[in-house]
């Protein structure tokens, strides 16, 4: 309940203390004295009623306009955090498992440094397909994403951080919406943008949206688990190599 009433606009909050603290004084104190000018304790009399007025609207204001406005938008953002953390989680297991299993090494953060990116990207993956990979990941984030932006009475500031992630360059490369062919080259710095951008939208579920009683998840997968993307990377480049091997034998010359 406490949490409620501190919600309060900050102008009720304080009309409130000061109606409170003259009602208080008043009745104890400002009656019994003297009156410092003609008409002034019908003066006081006239303010302690609006100022039991105003305790009571603001009571009256809390009870059937505030406190459901803001449980239901507690419940509304509860909802919202949740379904950014399963954006998140999907993010990290599928596209940061992924690379972690093609390095054959585990970030130190949750998401990869530049340090750590740099060292990826001079490995080089030519045998993965990235094409597919992408495009899953995309259009998995962009449902999830474009489902949480519909929510009721959504607030700019949130709606802008999940906009930005599903306009992502990524995303219109991996749908194919931007023209251009994907291939390694061409997705290692977007993938390293788009994960930054994941990066921000995690550090604003665990500082302005964890005001809504959600705590924040902190997402974390043991280096030693099998990832199925990492097992899907292999089994997609086993198959190619295979595919061409069947094609050289059809085809020796």
């Amino acid at each position: 309940m406490r949490k409620y009433v501190l919600s309060l606009p900050i102008a009720i909050k304080i009309g409130l203390i000061v109606a409170i603290i003259f009602v208080f004084a008043f009745d104890l104190f400002l009656k019994d004295i003297p009156q410092l000018f003609p008409k002034s304790a019908e003066i006081g009399v006239i303010f302690r009623g609006l100022c039991f007025a105003f305790i009571t609207a603001t009571i009256f204001y809390f009870v059937t306009v505030h406190y459901p406005k803001i449980k239901n938008r507690d419940k509304t953002y509860g909802n919202v955090v949740e379904e950014i953390d399963t954006v998140l989680f999907r993010v990290h297991y599928n596209l940061v498992g992924t690379l972690e299993g093609l390095w054959e090494k585990s970030f130190a953060d949750t998401y990869p440094t530049s340090e750590e990116w740099a060292d990826f990207t001079n490995n080089g993956y030519p045998d993965y397909d990235w094409d597919t990979a992408m495009s899953i990941l995309a259009d998995d984030v962009t449902k999830r994403i474009q489902h949480i932006m519909v929510t009721p009475n959504l607030d700019i500031t949130t709606y802008s951080q999940l906009s930005q992630l599903v306009n992502c360059k990524l995303f219109k490369i991996a749908t194919g919406t931007s023209g251009i062919p994907g291939f390694f080259g061409l997705y290692a710095p977007l993938i390293k943008a788009f994960l930054d951008q994941c990066k921000e939208l995690d550090s604003y579920r665990k500082t302005v949206l964890k005001m809504y009683g959600w705590p924040a998840i902190n997402i974390e997968i043991n280096p030693n688990t099998p990832l199925p993307g990492s097992d899907e990377a292999a089994r997609r480049i086993i198959q190619r190599h295979q595919n061409e091997q069947d094609k050289k034998k059809a085809h020796p010359f």
